[in-house]
């Protein structure tokens, strides 16, 4: 099951988002963090299940032998989530731009 484990801790993991706290996508997470495939943000427009989702999954890393981090996030939560990185910030921006919508506003 650990066959895909990153090989040294040099090494940068990948990060993945995760829409939608539900069955699947929680267990798509899940899947995602126990192969250490890449660290998981789980964002739903609900706040509290993305939160308590991450947390199951970070309380069960010693048990599946991982170190991948997760993290759970309301959508009303979204763009103060995307202000925490600059370089994040700016995609969202270019992605909005490619879709018509207007940039995000730092308020």
């Amino acid at each position: 099951m650990h066959g895909l484990r990153r090989m040294g801790s040099g090494m940068s993991r990948k990060k993945v988002t995760v829409v939608g706290s539900g069955f699947v996508g929680s267990t798509t997470a899940q899947r995602i963090v126990d192969l250490e495939l890449a660290d998981v943000v789980v964002t739903d427009i609900l706040d509290g299940p993305p939160a308590g989702k991450a947390l199951d999954m970070l309380e069960s890393g010693p048990i599946t032998r991982t170190d991948a981090h997760a993290l759970g996030i309301s959508t009303a939560n979204l763009v103060d989530f995307l202000r925490t990185d600059p370089k994040v910030w700016e995609q969202a921006n270019q992605m909005r731009a490619r879709f018509g919508q207007k940039p995000l506003r730092h308020s």
